[in-house]
């Protein structure tokens, strides 16, 4: 909770910053392949991808896209999407949420 608070503030106080509507594959990609990358921009990532993976909870087990064992990190889940944006680069113009829930469904696909 404290996190995606911090990540709000973050993106509210940000100085004359334009936002698109949506994070492209392209921006995400960039963002994942960041060397030594800063607590606050890890942070920022993993708060993303658990974002992706809460907007399918209410979604009925059966009907769920991908399962996520129980007990997966959000860095786990980071680090599948990134690899997933760095295997994939055909798809990168595509909006960052789709390629995340694609990535997952292939990594942790229900059965």
């Amino acid at each position: 909770m404290m996190t995606r608070l911090a990540l709000a503030l973050l993106l509210v106080s940000a100085p004359n910053q334009s936002f698109a509507f949506y994070l492209t594959g392209i921006r995400l990609q960039e963002l994942c392949s960041q060397k030594n990358m800063s607590l606050e921009l890890d942070s920022m990532l993993n708060v993303y991808m658990m974002g992706i993976v809460d907007s399918t909870a209410p979604i009925v087990e059966a009907m769920r896209p991908f399962c996520i064992p129980e007990g997966t990190s959000a860095k786990k889940v980071t680090e599948a999407v990134c690899k997933h944006l760095t295997d994939h680069p055909e798809g990168r113009s595509h909006r960052a949420g789709s390629l995340a829930a694609t990535a997952l469904l292939q990594t942790w696909p229900c059965r």
